[in-house]
């Protein structure tokens, strides 16, 4: 039988003050009580090796999905972006644990987008279709956290700009099992901080008990 995989994201650079994090870190012991062989990669992306991109020549792209992502690198970087890009592929299950930075996501998870994203390998596409995303069958559970005063001014999917970046690259990738948990809330209201942290753990069990 195989061995359940679980790739998590960590996008949060407060780490050990992080809330993402410490949610995450629940689901990650959950998801191991559920799947006891199951395999754990944390990656860390703000500790991570990513490669820069160098150029971006859209003209590439009319010539077809063969071969395109290497002109976004010079020979040395594609070659990590490849590492990257297998990595991200190999796995069973997803999580992010995502904090909002002023009104968006961080930046150093744009730029792992930019590097995962290619034609050809994590969605593939042709010159009469429209691009078609090659993750039907994986889950990917993502867990917001924003402590702006302001994260009840919008709604979650259409206004918020994390929401709909990150929703809206799943969906271009092909995922069609998308749990989200939100954390929003001000940090100074101590009791509401910690209900709330105990109620979203209760959404991570019901995420888990979905999983097939």
């Amino acid at each position: 039988m195989k061995r359940r995989k679980l790739l998590y994201i960590e996008a949060s650079v407060n780490k050990e003050k992080s809330r993402s994090i410490a949610l995450a870190q629940y689901f990650i012991r959950k998801y191991k009580e559920k799947y006891t062989t199951a395999e754990i990669d944390t990656w860390d992306i703000w500790n991570s090796l990513l490669p820069e991109i160098k150029s971006y020549r859209l003209e590439e792209w009319d010539q077809g999905p063969e071969g395109a992502g290497h002109s976004y690198f010079d020979k040395e970087a594609w070659y990590h972006a490849e590492k990257c890009i297998h990595r991200f592929m190999d796995v069973d299950d997803y999580l992010i644990a995502l904090p909002v930075w002023n009104f968006g996501i961080p930046y150093r998870m744009k730029h792992f987008i930019d590097i995962i994203t290619q034609p050809g390998h994590t969605f593939s596409y042709d010159l009469n279709t429209k691009p078609k995303g090659l993750f039907l069958d994986k889950s990917c559970t993502v867990i917001f956290f924003d402590v702006s005063l302001l994260s009840n001014r919008y709604s979650r999917e259409q206004e918020n700009p994390q929401v709909a970046h990150i929703l809206q690259w799943l969906n271009f990738l092909g995922f069609k099992k998308i749990n989200t948990v939100f954390f929003e809330l001000d940090v100074k209201d101590k009791v509401t901080f910690n209900a709330r942290h105990t109620s979203a753990e209760g959404e991570v069990d019901v995420i888990l008990r979905k999983l097939k």
